[in-house]
């Protein structure tokens, strides 16, 4: 039997460290496979820890009371267990359970003095063939953890048994109480409750009555729960566990089901209330224990703390839960359960369910009504000024919208009549004019189809603003460049009695990573303003790092009329111009700004400047 178990748990081994990753090596030891509702109680801090931390491995065996029958079985299993770390001991052991406690003796012998962590029912170790007897014994030699903290580097996490709350929980729920029927084992955990019972429901005056699997059979406990009353009896139940009556191994789920069905039984356990069907239990608190049990490991894992220098630990209990839908079939009297008891399976009425949200909504709607009420009439004129306001802004944007048509009917149709006029003279017979005559008009006609493409540019690019659909390419841009650019593409506008010239801080090669065709653009409409308003005097375009230091500052200043102090703040804004009777669409400068805002720049009108206008685009380096 030795090497069928030494092969199991070399093949468990190898396949686990297959999957690990290198870091701290957990081994927990448990009473109850994975699938057992008990280690969704249990073990939820160690799962949560596996899924959140790389760098901590976790293996896990399982120590059942149903794989060995003699101290010479426990033992063979235990010293195969060396084998899942034949190297080197682990980083810390956790051991669940009372019958487990024994095996620290020979992990201290594989890995002397290794951190271990015992979780479990009571505090003290029971020697290995008190677990194999039959009965409860009371002179089986029980040694306290305390007294071995000297030969152990180990801490205590202690869930209690709460059997006295049971106890409690079972009189409320049962005035007439007079029995208790407890169901038990010959497993160590039961054996140890068995007696715990025995006293405290004698201590109360009431008849204890003990159903062992070592003594009977299932067939015969099925008859003796059919007998119950279940008035004055309440029972309990712990396991149907027994190695002397091989009959009663191990409770099939089918036994277990007809002890529900026959009897409100109460629990002194855990109880997954989604699977099993006690009427009640109290336990520890749950939450409570993971985060003691998480914290204690991550004490020893992430601290290097040793275990004997925590301090032993004993989770309290949580509040009793009630199990409605078992109680019910019993017809228990509801009216009994505690004030603070948790219920579990229960089917409450809408209005239950509900009550609270209700009775909120109620208030809350009622609060609001009022509060509805008393705004309606703010809200009232509130609005009615709203809507004198947006009257007055929509009749200033018709307005605005209607002094546009007048100023693009006036200006289209003036490059169009010289197109026209030009054009009919220039095809006049040869001879009727001379060619001096010709080149002056179809310079005429060539500026004034200008004029025409650049109201149309405006208008399009308007348009363009508005969708967002503006495409901004950003390259390395030289400055100079940029500048001498617009000023070509206007000099044909420029009076001959202006003076247009460009001055720069930075060398040719000097660039500035941005949209050179956006920001040519931007000044060729500052170039375009100050040809309409400069008659005479110079135009000036420069380039500076100085004026708006870790900035680029391109500037166009002229010498012509100037801005009105009342129209500084609004030049920006569509359809504004301050001489009507200037060519223009009135859009171009807030082109300017929309471009701008796309480039992250900034445009402005310098304010302080008084020989006429001068106009900025400030860009970031």
């Amino acid at each position: 039997m030795k090497r069928i178990v030494s092969c199991i748990i070399l093949c468990f081994s190898f396949f686990l460290s297959s999957f690990a990753a290198d870091g701290k090596e957990i081994f927990v030891i448990t009473p109850l496979s994975a699938e057992n509702a008990w280690w969704t109680g249990n073990l939820t801090a160690i799962d949560e820890l596996k899924s959140e931390r790389d760098d901590i491995n976790i293996k896990a065996y399982q120590l059942s009371n149903k794989t060995y029958n003699s101290v010479s079985e426990y033992d063979e299993q235990i010293n195969s267990v060396k084998e899942m770390y034949p190297d080197k001991a682990p980083d810390l052991i956790v051991v669940f359970g009372t019958a487990i406690y024994p095996a620290i003796y020979q992990f201290n012998e594989f890995w002397p003095d290794v951190p271990i962590i015992l979780v479990g029912e009571f505090d003290y170790i029971c020697e290995k063939e008190y677990l194999f007897s039959t009965y409860w014994e009371e002179d089986a030699k029980r040694t306290k953890l305390t007294e071995l903290r000297a030969d152990f580097n180990m801490t205590y996490i202690q869930t209690p048994i709460y059997y006295k709350k049971t106890v409690d929980l079972m009189v409320q729920m049962l005035p007439k109480l007079q029995k208790v029927f407890f169901i038990g084992g010959e497993e160590l955990l039961s054996k140890e409750l068995t007696e715990l019972f025995r006293n405290e429901v004698e201590s109360r005056h009431l008849i204890f009555t003990p159903y062992l699997a070592q003594d009977h059979q299932t067939t015969d406990l099925e008859y003796a729960l059919s007998q119950i009353d279940h008035t004055t009896t309440g029972v309990i139940y712990t396991n149907w566990l027994s190695r002397s009556n091989p009959r009663n191994k191990v409770l099939k789920l089918g036994a277990r089901h007809m002890i529900e069905e026959a009897a409100p039984h109460f629990s002194p356990y855990f109880e997954n209330t989604n699977v099993d069907e006690a009427v009640g239990f109290v336990c520890y608190d749950l939450d409570e224990y993971h985060n003691t049990l998480r914290e204690t490991i991550l004490k020893v894992i992430d601290r290097n703390m040793e275990p004997r220098s925590i301090p032993f630990e004993i989770i309290p209990a949580q509040k009793p839960v009630i199990n409605i839908q078992a109680l019910r079939r019993f017809n228990m009297d509801e009216s009994l359960i505690p004030k603070d008891a948790v219920l579990a399976n229960y089917s409450s009425t809408f209005w239950e369910q509900n009550r609270q949200v209700i009775l909120i909504s109620i208030f809350t709607m009622l609060c609001i009504t009022i509060a509805l009420l008393s705004l309606l009439h703010i809200r009232g004129q509130r609005f009615r000024k709203a809507l004198k306001e947006a009257k007055q802004r929509a009749e200033e944007s018709d307005r605005s919208k209607t002094l546009f048509v007048q100023n693009m009917s006036h200006d289209i149709r003036t490059p169009l009549n010289a197109i026209i006029g030009f054009s009919q003279l220039l095809s006049l017979p040869d001879g009727a004019i001379s060619d001096e005559e010709k080149r002056e008009y179809s310079k005429y006609i060539n500026n004034s189809t200008n004029m025409l493409m650049m109201l149309v540019d405006d208008i399009l690019n308007l348009a363009e603003g508005e969708e967002g659909s503006y495409k901004i390419e950003p390259t390395d841009t030289p400055c100079n460049s940029i500048c001498r650019s617009a000023m070509t593409n206007i000099e044909y506008r420029v009076d001959p009695a202006v003076n247009l010239y460009f001055t720069s801080e930075v060398d040719d090669d000097y660039t500035v990573m941005t949209d050179g065709r956006r920001v040519q653009q931007i000044l060729i409409n500052y170039l375009t303003n100050a040809c309409k308003h400069t008659s005479k005097g110079e135009i000036h375009v420069h380039c500076s790092l100085l004026e708006n230091p870790g900035k680029v500052t391109f500037s166009v200043a002229d010498t012509g009329t100037g801005i009105p102090k009342e129209m500084q703040d609004d030049l920006f804004e569509r359809f504004t111009k301050h001489d009507n009777l200037v060519q223009g669409t009135g859009l171009g400068l807030n082109i300017c700004r929309t471009l701008a805002a796309k480039l992250n720049a900034e445009v402005k009108l310098d304010k302080t400047y008084t020989h006429g206008a001068r106009f900025v685009l400030i860009i970031n380096k």
